[in-house]
């Protein structure tokens, strides 16, 4: 049974009977010619081909001169079942235990009842392996997997071919092993004249596609490999001998990534008028480049295919194409030209850009924007004293550069344009800058002028515009105020002291004071200040409750009084519309004792005072008759209980808590102000007592409370009413049932 008869006959065999793909293959491939993925000759009179070429234009013959060069003869294919090789490479590996492989390689005609039919075959048998085991098998051409069966056999046969006569012998084009013909390596040997092996000795080779001209298998604990090839091939008549055939093509080349100047590595641009060109070919080809169409360089490929030829003469400015040839060193025979390779050439240097300017120098020690105009869509680079601090684009003839960070001291500021082919123009003229910092300034002081109330040093005032003062070491400065990071005031130092007022009104609660310094000397400027915390209060406490007499008065002399007040703030008691006294306060409570009090009639009234010097107004009077005994005057008193409330807050709800007790039963109202006495609204599950706010929203919640005590206060409100930091009021009052009031605010504070 001959070869392709037994196609598919055994297990591991793959077939390709490939007669439906003539179409395909002649499309492919066009005429007989050499092509790129091999060809196939005319048919002569026997009725088979003359010659088959691989994809490196070697050309075989059918190989019929019989052993030992050849496996057979004419008359042996003649007969049925006959066979002739116009290529075969094969090789056999032993391991341990008896394990062996098989590794054919052909190219094959073969008598298939009377009709000529020829195939590529690539085919491994493994024998005496391990059973049921999967083995890996890398040869030139590709990788195998097979796996041998119960009795330790793996085949697997690939022939891509003609089934049947007539024959398209084109279809056999598409074995790999037209990628090329394994052939004796010529450094180790020369193979006979007229072949390129002797079908006999087993050799190394040259010419797999894959540069793998080699069989290594790995499987079963086996790890098998070998160089050694026996080949037979008969060069066709009139063919290139092997080792003489033109290289193919060259891929396109390209330049020297250190000649593609500029911005881009890959953008063919360069300012190098003779530029090295580069690329890969087969290894030792000479090499010729062409350069719009006249020979502008040679050299020689390296071991490993790589090129680099440099220009032999300079190129104009402009544009430019390149393509290269490689020759076969043994026969001169060259390659097509390479697809081209188009360059632009531009040694031109830019105009030099106008001198940079910036509109932050006293950001130029923590990095300044600089502007100017430079050569449109070039490249500007920044530099300070020579060296770089920026660079970006001049789009349209424009730049906008934002700088590094400069050390103190003067510099002086250039610019240069750099254009897409690497040009660099001459620095421009230069900005003077002065940068730096002055060192550390110390924060300002409130203005003993200006920290008005009951202490000159607290840092707490009703002043909206207050004064600030400070000294610096410099002899002259200007001098930068700043409110919570914005500028609220300028000034001048002299002598080494400043004085500076706030030009706007900063609003109730707590404020950051720093201060800026430029010295008029060298025009350095000083980093901002540590900070000054300041709280602006300009709300009137509420105004006291009516006085009681605490004690029954006789109508003349000493009369004991009472009532109650914001907690913190201070009680002047007048008489008559006099000031006469001092109360003394303690948790919203005030008591006083008025001394020598004349026979008569008196108007007894009292005000408040907070701790930013915030006077309320006065409150209702009591009225002492003449020649009677007064007995004490009662109203209801409120009284605030325990620390200043803190706010709490929980997503977009703030909430404080208060506690006032109460001296008799009262009807009762709470509600909230902020800093300037803005009433603030009130949240559904606000609580005063047991009494429940169920409504939406509420300007305040009322209750009534039946004894006197203790009342707990809960004021739930919109986090977005407290955005400012300050002073807020809890206001409660009561009315007891004679119709005596009484008011008490709770200051609490927003952080």
């Amino acid at each position: 049974m001959n070869r392709l008869a037994r196609l598919g006959a055994a297990r591991g065999v793959r077939a390709v009977v490939a007669t439906g793909l003539l179409a395909l293959v002649a499309a492919l491939l066009g005429t007989a010619s050499a092509q790129a993925a091999g060809a196939v000759g005319p048919v002569d009179t026997s009725g088979m081909p003359i010659w088959y070429q691989d994809a490196t234009g070697l050309q075989l013959a059918p190989c019929l001169l019989g052993p030992p060069s050849c496996f057979g003869t004419l008359a042996d294919l003649g007969a049925n079942g006959g066979e002739a090789f116009y290529w075969n490479a094969n090789t056999s590996l032993t391991g341990p235990g008896g394990a062996s492989f098989t590794v054919v390689m052909a190219v094959e005609a073969a008598n298939l009842n009377g009709g000529l039919i020829s195939f590529g075959r690539i085919r491994v048998v493994g024998k005496g392996l391990a059973p049921n085991t999967t083995y890996n098998v890398s040869e030139p051409y590709g990788d195998i997997a097979l796996t041998s069966d119960a009795g330790g056999i793996a085949k697997d046969t690939t022939d891509i071919g003609c089934g049947a006569a007539p024959c398209a012998f084109a279809a056999a084009l598409v074995s790999p092993v037209f990628g090329g013909f394994l052939q004796w390596d010529p450094t180790a040997s020369p193979p006979p004249l007229g072949f390129i092996g002797d079908n006999v000795t087993p050799h190394k080779v040259v010419g797999s596609p894959l540069a793998r001209n080699f069989v290594a298998i790995t499987g079963g604990g086996l790890s098998l490999f070998t160089d050694q090839f026996v080949v037979a091939g008969e060069l066709a008549a009139g063919a290139t001998p092997p080792g003489m055939l033109p290289p193919p093509a060259p891929l396109a080349p390209h330049l020297l990534a250190a000649d593609d100047t500029g911005i881009s590595r890959t953008d063919n641009i360069t300012k190098v008028a003779a530029p090295t060109i580069v690329g890969e070919t087969r290894a030792g080809s000479n090499i010729t480049v062409t350069v719009d169409g006249s020979v502008n360089g040679t050299g020689t490929a390296l071991a490993d295919g790589s090129f680099a030829v440099k220009l032999s003469t300079a190129l104009a400015d402009g544009t430019h194409t390149i393509t290269v040839t490689a020759a076969n060193p043994l026969s001169g025979a060259a390659s097509p030209a390479s697809a081209p390779l188009m360059i632009s050439v531009d040694t031109a240097v830019p105009a030099v850009p106008a001198a940079p300017r910036t509109n932050q120098p006293s950001s130029a020690s923590f990095g300044a924007i600089f502007t100017g105009t430079a050569e449109a869509d070039s490249t500007v680079s920044l530099l300070a004293d020579g060296d770089p601090i920026g660079s970006g684009p001049a789009t349209g003839g424009a730049y906008s550069i934002k700088a590094s960070a400069l050390g103190t001291g003067l510099h002086h500021i250039t610019a240069t344009a750099t254009d897409v082919a690497g040009n660099t123009s001459a620095p421009s003229s230069d900005l003077s800058l002065p940068v730096g910092s002055l060192g550390a300034m110390q924060p300002p002081a409130l203005s003993a002028s200006s920290d008005t109330g009951s202490s000159s040093s607290d840092g707490v005032t009703n002043i909206a515009q207050p004064t600030f003062v400070g000294s610096i070491s410099l002899a002259s400065a200007a001098v930068k105020l700043f409110a919570d990071g914005s500028l609220i005031g300028v000034g001048d130092a002299a002598g080494g002291t400043y004085s500076v007022s706030a030009a706007s009104s900063l609003g109730d609660g707590q404020h950051l004071i720093t201060v800026m310094v430029t010295d008029n000397a060298s025009g350095l400027e000083s980093a901002p200040s540590a900070p000054l915390r300041i709280t602006i209060d300009t709300v009137p406490p509420a105004v006291p409750s009516r006085p009681v007499a605490t004690r029954a008065f006789a109508g003349v002399g000493t009369v004991a009084l009472g009532g109650t007040t914001d907690a913190g703030s201070t009680v002047a008691v007048f008489v008559d519309d006099r000031p006469a006294v001092s109360g003394s306060v303690s948790g919203g409570s005030w008591s006083a004792t008025l001394v020598g009090l004349d026979p008569g009639a008196h108007k007894i009234d009292a005000t408040a005072t907070d701790v930013a010097g915030n006077t309320s107004g006065h409150s209702e009077p009591l009225l002492l008759g003449a020649a009677t005994v007064t007995k004490p005057i009662k109203g209801v008193a409120l009284v605030a209980v325990g620390a200043v409330p803190v706010t709490r807050f929980r997503g977009r709800v703030a909430s404080v808590v208060a506690v006032v007790t109460v001296d008799q039963p009262s009807r009762l109202a709470a509600s909230a102000a902020a800093p300037r006495g803005r009433p603030l609204t009130l949240l559904r599950g606000s609580m005063l007592g047991s009494t429940v706010l169920r409504a939406a929203r509420a300007s305040s919640l009322q209750a009534t409370l039946a004894a006197a005590g203790r009342i707990r206060i809960e004021l739930r409100l919109d986090r977005r009413q407290l955005s400012h930091p300050g002073l807020y009021r809890i206001l409660v009052g009561a009315t007891d049932r004679s119709g005596h009031a009484a008011k008490l605010g709770i200051a609490f504070r927003v952080r």
